[in-house]
């Protein structure tokens, strides 16, 4: 027994090693019944919802995943842009728009999704160019080269181990305020590289990022340690942090001409195609709470998808 026993803890690493990313099957289909181009799909933190927007992220909409029941929040241009959860997975922050004549104003709303409404953050301003994030029940706003923090009015927010940090874009570099000592340090300064979609990862340490002109890349918040994983956009982090999702997309100039979901190893190993399909355009992936699942939209059809991920996240 004591031998069997020492010869299945000798084999558990190579178990783990031989542990792959499967290719999606039957991924299922989400608001089947309701008609419209959907797309940009994110889940709550604790998993039950899943909110998402239309065509040219006009409007947003909740999905309830226990009974199918959708909401609408808003029918405000760009609201579907670049909204983030709060950690109670009660409220969404989003920077919404609207026209007077031919100028363009935005300000920063906050959404109820149980119902209450929405009340704005900010007045209407005619420069905004970065999107809100939450962080310890506030929400924040890089704009005229400073950090703008805005009380939510919302009591008792769970703390998030990445909350001591905020990672933004301005002025196509990534900037990373200490939300702690107040500092700010910049990625991009040095080497004069550009920067799009940063994700922080859940432990607050490393970023993935797509480089203008460049490939997707995984590094330390201080832009040291570089992995390169080749072509890739919009990343998104495993829970745990050790696996990102992103899609791999071409067009021809003018329209996309394909889409496929990947998945890598935070140390650049395992890079696994998901999908493969000419029928559809796999886009916007993001993992569930708890890594069991992917959602995400198909670009072709205006359908948002999820699928079950079976490997191990530890």
């Amino acid at each position: 027994m004591k031998k069997s026993l020492g010869l299945i803890f000798l084999l558990l690493p190579l178990l783990f090693a031989l542990a792959k990313v499967e290719p999606v099957n039957n991924p299922r289909q989400l608001i089947e019944a309701q008609a419209g181009f959907f797309m940009n799909p994110k889940w709550s933190p604790n998993g039950r919802k899943i909110a998402y927007t239309a065509a040219n992220y006009k409007g947003l909409w909740i999905l309830d995943m226990a009974s199918g029941r959708t909401n609408q929040l808003s029918d405000e241009l760009s609201a579907g842009y670049g909204f983030e959860w709060s950690s109670d997975s009660r409220y969404i922050c989003s920077r919404v728009s609207k026209y007077e004549g031919v100028r363009r104003y935005n300000a920063i709303k906050l959404f109820d999704t149980e119902g209450t409404g929405s009340k704005l953050l900010t007045d209407y301003t005619t420069f905004m160019p970065a999107t809100p994030q939450f962080a310890n029940g506030h929400v924040y706003l890089y704009m005229n080269n400073k950090l703008h923090r805005y009380d939510t009015g919302v009591q008792n927010l769970k703390k998030r181990i990445a909350d001591t940090s905020l990672v933004f874009l301005a002025d196509d570099r990534i900037a990373i305020s200490n939300l702690v000592t107040g500092e700010m340090n910049w990625i991009g300064e040095q080497n004069d590289e550009r920067y799009l979609n940063p994700a922080l990862s859940p432990d607050g340490e490393r970023i993935a990022c797509e480089v203008y002109g460049g490939n997707l890349i995984i590094m330390d918040k201080d832009g040291s340690s570089r992995i390169d994983l080749g072509p890739g956009y919009h990343p998104h982090w495993s829970p745990n942090g050790n696996y990102i999702v992103y899609m791999i997309s071409k067009d021809d100039g003018h329209r996309i001409t394909s889409s496929d979901l990947y998945v890598a190893g935070a140390d650049g190993s395992e890079i696994t195609r998901l999908t493969d399909t000419e029928e559809r355009y796999e886009m916007n992936p993001r993992w569930s709470p708890d890594g069991s699942r992917i959602v995400y939209d198909d670009y072709k059809s205006g359908k948002l998808f999820t699928v079950k991920i079976d490997f191990t996240l530890d």
